[in-house]
Protein backbone atom coordinates (compact mmCIF):
# COMPACT_ATOMS: atom_id res chain seq x y z
CA UNK A 1 0.00 0.00 0.00
CA UNK A 2 1.71 3.55 -0.89
CA UNK A 3 2.33 5.81 2.05
CA UNK A 4 0.00 8.52 1.43
CA UNK A 5 -2.73 5.93 1.69
CA UNK A 6 -1.22 4.26 4.38
CA UNK A 7 -0.70 7.73 6.28
CA UNK A 8 -4.71 8.43 5.10
CA UNK A 9 -5.98 5.61 6.51
CA UNK A 10 -3.88 5.77 9.89
CA UNK A 11 -5.95 8.88 10.65
CA UNK A 12 -9.17 7.84 9.46
CA UNK A 13 -8.75 5.23 12.21
CA UNK A 14 -8.24 6.89 15.00
CA UNK A 15 -11.22 9.76 14.07
CA UNK A 16 -13.21 9.60 17.64
CA UNK A 17 -16.87 11.07 16.28
CA UNK A 18 -18.95 13.31 18.85
CA UNK A 19 -21.57 12.26 17.70
CA UNK A 20 -23.57 10.26 20.00
CA UNK A 21 -26.08 8.66 17.25
CA UNK A 22 -22.79 6.93 15.64
CA UNK A 23 -21.44 5.76 18.88
CA UNK A 24 -24.43 4.08 20.16
CA UNK A 25 -25.30 2.89 16.25
CA UNK A 26 -26.23 -1.08 16.82
CA UNK A 27 -25.16 -1.31 13.32
CA UNK A 28 -21.86 -2.19 12.05
CA UNK A 29 -20.39 1.25 10.28
CA UNK A 30 -19.75 0.60 6.60
CA UNK A 31 -16.60 2.29 5.63
CA UNK A 32 -15.84 2.76 1.77
CA UNK A 33 -12.70 1.33 0.61
CA UNK A 34 -10.25 4.13 -0.30
CA UNK A 35 -9.79 4.65 -4.30
CA UNK A 36 -5.87 2.74 -5.12
CA UNK A 37 -3.62 6.00 -6.18
CA UNK A 38 -2.00 5.84 -9.36
CA UNK A 39 1.73 5.61 -9.17
CA UNK A 40 2.60 8.41 -11.63
CA UNK A 41 1.35 10.49 -8.77
CA UNK A 42 3.96 11.11 -6.63
CA UNK A 43 3.57 14.31 -4.65
CA UNK A 44 1.22 13.61 -0.79
CA UNK A 45 -1.49 16.39 -1.67
CA UNK A 46 -1.87 15.36 -5.82
CA UNK A 47 -2.51 11.67 -4.07
CA UNK A 48 -4.73 13.59 -1.57
CA UNK A 49 -6.59 15.51 -4.19
CA UNK A 50 -7.00 11.70 -5.88
CA UNK A 51 -8.53 10.09 -3.20
CA UNK A 52 -10.55 12.89 -2.40
CA UNK A 53 -12.18 12.88 -5.73
CA UNK A 54 -12.63 9.29 -5.90
CA UNK A 55 -13.57 9.07 -2.64
CA UNK A 56 -17.06 7.72 -3.10
CA UNK A 57 -16.61 5.99 -6.36
CA UNK A 58 -17.30 3.22 -4.92
CA UNK A 59 -20.98 3.59 -3.57
CA UNK A 60 -24.15 4.50 -6.35
CA UNK A 61 -26.29 7.17 -5.05
CA UNK A 62 -28.78 6.00 -7.85
CA UNK A 63 -28.98 2.75 -6.48
CA UNK A 64 -31.02 2.68 -3.21
CA UNK A 65 -30.25 -0.83 -2.55
CA UNK A 66 -26.49 0.12 -2.30
CA UNK A 67 -27.15 3.22 -0.39
CA UNK A 68 -25.48 3.13 3.24
CA UNK A 69 -27.41 3.16 6.39
CA UNK A 70 -27.30 6.97 8.02
CA UNK A 71 -24.47 6.18 10.94
CA UNK A 72 -22.26 4.42 8.33
CA UNK A 73 -23.16 7.81 6.12
CA UNK A 74 -22.13 10.53 8.75
CA UNK A 75 -18.59 8.39 9.27
CA UNK A 76 -17.52 8.51 5.76
CA UNK A 77 -18.61 11.90 5.40
CA UNK A 78 -16.35 12.49 8.38
CA UNK A 79 -13.50 10.67 6.93
CA UNK A 80 -14.12 12.28 4.09
CA UNK A 81 -13.60 15.71 5.31
CA UNK A 82 -10.66 14.80 7.29
CA UNK A 83 -9.11 14.47 4.63
CA UNK A 84 -9.31 18.19 3.30
CA UNK A 85 -6.47 19.76 5.24
CA UNK A 86 -3.96 17.43 3.12
CA UNK A 87 -5.41 18.14 -0.61
CA UNK A 88 -4.47 21.37 -2.34
CA UNK A 89 -7.46 23.81 -1.33
CA UNK A 90 -8.35 24.89 -5.25
CA UNK A 91 -8.95 21.39 -5.88
CA UNK A 92 -11.78 20.61 -3.40
CA UNK A 93 -14.29 22.48 -5.26
CA UNK A 94 -14.41 20.62 -8.16
CA UNK A 95 -14.52 17.39 -5.94
CA UNK A 96 -17.59 18.60 -3.44
CA UNK A 97 -19.20 19.41 -6.64
CA UNK A 98 -18.90 16.20 -7.94
CA UNK A 99 -20.17 14.17 -4.48
CA UNK A 100 -22.89 16.20 -4.82
CA UNK A 101 -24.12 16.08 -7.92
CA UNK A 102 -23.81 12.19 -7.73
CA UNK A 103 -26.03 12.29 -4.42
CA UNK A 104 -28.78 14.38 -6.05
CA UNK A 105 -29.71 10.91 -7.78
CA UNK A 106 -31.15 10.30 -3.97
CA UNK A 107 -32.65 13.48 -3.09
CA UNK A 108 -32.82 11.67 0.83
CA UNK A 109 -28.64 11.51 0.99
CA UNK A 110 -28.25 14.74 -0.80
CA UNK A 111 -30.67 16.21 1.62
CA UNK A 112 -28.84 14.20 4.41
CA UNK A 113 -24.79 15.30 3.59
CA UNK A 114 -25.98 18.92 3.30
CA UNK A 115 -27.24 18.41 6.92
CA UNK A 116 -24.00 16.33 8.09
CA UNK A 117 -21.94 19.76 6.18
CA UNK A 118 -24.12 21.56 8.58
CA UNK A 119 -23.09 19.96 11.50
CA UNK A 120 -19.44 18.97 11.32
CA UNK A 121 -18.66 22.47 9.36
CA UNK A 122 -20.45 25.40 10.85
CA UNK A 123 -21.44 23.95 14.52
CA UNK A 124 -19.30 26.01 16.65
CA UNK A 125 -18.37 23.25 18.87
CA UNK A 126 -17.77 20.86 15.76
CA UNK A 127 -13.60 19.81 16.04
CA UNK A 128 -13.68 19.91 11.64
CA UNK A 129 -15.39 23.36 11.92
CA UNK A 130 -14.38 25.34 8.67
CA UNK A 131 -16.27 28.09 7.00
CA UNK A 132 -14.07 28.00 3.74
CA UNK A 133 -14.89 24.11 4.08
CA UNK A 134 -18.73 24.81 4.49
CA UNK A 135 -18.94 27.48 1.81
CA UNK A 136 -17.95 24.51 -0.71
CA UNK A 137 -21.40 22.76 0.15
CA UNK A 138 -22.98 25.81 -0.08
CA UNK A 139 -22.34 27.01 -3.38
CA UNK A 140 -24.00 23.60 -4.40
CA UNK A 141 -27.24 24.11 -1.72
CA UNK A 142 -28.44 27.07 -3.08
CA UNK A 143 -28.61 24.89 -6.84
CA UNK A 144 -29.71 21.97 -5.12
CA UNK A 145 -32.87 20.19 -6.50
CA UNK A 146 -33.14 17.83 -3.59
CA UNK A 147 -33.56 20.80 -0.74
CA UNK A 148 -36.40 22.84 -2.15
CA UNK A 149 -36.80 26.44 -2.42
CA UNK A 150 -36.93 26.74 1.15
CA UNK A 151 -33.70 24.62 1.38
CA UNK A 152 -32.00 26.88 -1.27
CA UNK A 153 -32.88 30.06 0.27
CA UNK A 154 -31.67 28.76 4.01
CA UNK A 155 -28.74 27.91 1.85
CA UNK A 156 -28.26 31.51 0.33
CA UNK A 157 -28.97 33.17 3.45
CA UNK A 158 -26.02 31.38 4.67
CA UNK A 159 -24.06 31.33 1.93
CA UNK A 160 -24.07 35.26 2.33
CA UNK A 161 -23.53 35.53 6.04
CA UNK A 162 -20.11 33.26 5.31
CA UNK A 163 -18.84 35.28 3.08
CA UNK A 164 -19.55 38.92 4.94
CA UNK A 165 -15.50 39.84 6.09
CA UNK A 166 -13.98 36.66 4.44
CA UNK A 167 -10.21 36.15 5.72
CA UNK A 168 -8.10 38.00 3.07
CA UNK A 169 -10.40 40.73 2.87
CA UNK A 170 -11.11 44.07 4.51
CA UNK A 171 -13.02 44.40 7.24
CA UNK A 172 -16.64 46.32 7.04
CA UNK A 173 -15.83 49.66 8.49
CA UNK A 174 -18.68 51.01 10.72
CA UNK A 175 -18.65 53.80 13.25
CA UNK A 176 -18.93 53.83 17.19
CA UNK A 177 -18.40 56.01 20.40
CA UNK A 178 -15.37 55.81 22.45
CA UNK A 179 -15.92 56.11 25.87
CA UNK A 180 -13.81 59.46 25.87
CA UNK A 181 -17.02 60.98 23.77
CA UNK A 182 -15.70 61.26 20.57
CA UNK A 183 -16.53 59.44 17.45
CA UNK A 184 -14.05 56.91 15.80
CA UNK A 185 -14.64 53.80 13.10
CA UNK A 186 -12.57 50.66 12.59
CA UNK A 187 -11.36 52.58 9.64
CA UNK A 188 -9.50 55.24 11.75
CA UNK A 189 -8.17 53.14 14.26
CA UNK A 190 -4.43 53.96 14.85
CA UNK A 191 -1.96 51.58 13.02
CA UNK A 192 -0.99 48.71 15.27
CA UNK A 193 0.98 45.78 13.71
CA UNK A 194 -2.91 43.69 14.47
CA UNK A 195 -5.53 44.23 16.36
CA UNK A 196 -7.65 42.28 17.84
CA UNK A 197 -11.59 43.18 17.42
CA UNK A 198 -13.96 42.12 20.10
CA UNK A 199 -17.79 42.28 19.87
CA UNK A 200 -19.25 42.12 23.01
CA UNK A 201 -22.19 42.15 25.42
CA UNK A 202 -21.99 44.12 29.05
CA UNK A 203 -24.67 41.86 29.95
CA UNK A 204 -22.90 38.83 29.09
CA UNK A 205 -21.04 36.39 31.64
CA UNK A 206 -19.37 34.45 28.76
CA UNK A 207 -18.32 37.63 27.72
CA UNK A 208 -16.85 38.66 30.60
CA UNK A 209 -15.10 35.52 31.48
CA UNK A 210 -13.49 35.27 27.87
CA UNK A 211 -12.09 39.52 28.76
CA UNK A 212 -10.83 38.29 32.07
CA UNK A 213 -8.65 35.23 30.11
CA UNK A 214 -8.05 37.93 27.54
CA UNK A 215 -6.85 40.36 29.87
CA UNK A 216 -3.74 38.13 31.64
CA UNK A 217 -2.72 37.67 28.14
CA UNK A 218 0.34 39.56 26.60
CA UNK A 219 -0.87 40.83 23.28
CA UNK A 220 1.71 43.59 22.99
CA UNK A 221 1.81 43.82 19.44
CA UNK A 222 -2.15 44.06 19.45
CA UNK A 223 -4.67 47.19 19.33
CA UNK A 224 -7.25 45.57 21.37
CA UNK A 225 -11.11 47.24 19.79
CA UNK A 226 -13.88 45.97 22.43
CA UNK A 227 -17.35 47.01 20.97
CA UNK A 228 -20.77 46.97 22.04
CA UNK A 229 -23.00 46.46 19.17
CA UNK A 230 -26.38 45.99 21.31
CA UNK A 231 -28.82 48.83 22.01
CA UNK A 232 -28.88 49.38 25.42
CA UNK A 233 -25.96 52.61 25.66
CA UNK A 234 -26.21 53.25 28.84
CA UNK A 235 -25.33 49.85 30.17
CA UNK A 236 -22.10 49.64 28.42
CA UNK A 237 -21.28 53.34 28.99
CA UNK A 238 -21.92 52.35 32.74
CA UNK A 239 -19.50 49.18 32.83
CA UNK A 240 -17.00 50.37 30.03
CA UNK A 241 -14.47 51.41 32.55
CA UNK A 242 -13.83 48.01 33.23
CA UNK A 243 -11.99 47.07 30.61
CA UNK A 244 -8.47 48.01 30.63
CA UNK A 245 -7.39 51.92 29.92
CA UNK A 246 -5.21 50.83 27.09
CA UNK A 247 -8.12 49.03 25.40
CA UNK A 248 -10.16 51.03 22.64
CA UNK A 249 -13.63 50.73 23.84
CA UNK A 250 -16.09 51.75 22.20
CA UNK A 251 -20.36 52.00 21.58
CA UNK A 252 -21.32 51.00 17.82
CA UNK A 253 -23.22 53.42 16.03
CA UNK A 254 -23.85 52.23 13.15
CA UNK A 255 -26.51 49.32 13.59
CA UNK A 256 -23.91 46.87 12.41
CA UNK A 257 -26.12 43.62 14.34
CA UNK A 258 -29.26 44.42 12.85
CA UNK A 259 -28.45 44.73 9.28
CA UNK A 260 -25.58 41.91 9.34
CA UNK A 261 -22.73 44.19 8.50
CA UNK A 262 -21.15 40.92 11.31
CA UNK A 263 -22.77 38.18 12.01
CA UNK A 264 -23.09 37.37 15.59
CA UNK A 265 -23.51 33.46 16.27
CA UNK A 266 -22.43 34.32 19.63
CA UNK A 267 -21.58 36.28 21.99
CA UNK A 268 -18.08 37.54 22.45
CA UNK A 269 -17.46 37.36 18.76
CA UNK A 270 -13.70 37.84 18.16
CA UNK A 271 -11.84 38.62 14.42
CA UNK A 272 -7.62 39.33 14.04
CA UNK A 273 -6.79 41.93 11.70
CA UNK A 274 -4.16 42.74 10.26
CA UNK A 275 -2.22 46.58 9.75
CA UNK A 276 -4.43 47.15 6.79
CA UNK A 277 -7.65 46.01 8.53
CA UNK A 278 -7.61 43.31 6.56
CA UNK A 279 -9.23 39.88 8.48
CA UNK A 280 -6.79 37.60 9.20
CA UNK A 281 -8.59 35.21 11.50
CA UNK A 282 -13.32 35.45 11.51
CA UNK A 283 -14.78 34.34 14.31
CA UNK A 284 -11.74 32.75 15.97
CA UNK A 285 -11.57 30.92 19.24
CA UNK A 286 -10.25 32.16 22.63
CA UNK A 287 -9.32 28.51 24.72
CA UNK A 288 -9.55 29.90 28.13
CA UNK A 289 -8.60 27.12 30.00
CA UNK A 290 -5.34 27.39 27.95
CA UNK A 291 -5.51 31.12 27.62
CA UNK A 292 -4.09 30.79 23.77
CA UNK A 293 -5.03 32.77 20.95
CA UNK A 294 -4.00 31.13 17.51
CA UNK A 295 -3.56 33.80 15.17
CA UNK A 296 -2.51 32.69 12.13
CA UNK A 297 0.66 31.72 12.41
CA UNK A 298 1.69 33.09 15.46
CA UNK A 299 0.35 31.23 18.87
CA UNK A 300 0.54 33.74 22.26
CA UNK A 301 0.67 31.87 25.33
CA UNK A 302 -0.44 33.66 28.90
Amino acid sequence: MNSIAGFIITIISTIVLCVQSIAQSPKQIKELPLPEVPATLTKPAERADFIIYHFWDGLDFSNPGSSLDDASLEQNFVNYINLFSHSHSEKLPESVSKLLRSAETNPPVARSLYLLADKYLATKDSPFRNESNYILFLNNAIKSDALGEAGRERAKYRLEAAMKNRPGFKASDFKFETREGEISSLSEIPDAQKTLLIFYDPDCNHCSETIEEIKELSLDSFKVVAIDPQEDKDLWYETSNVLPQNWIVGFALDPIQDDETYIFEEMPTLYVLDASKNVLLKKCNFIGNQRIITLTNYTFHS
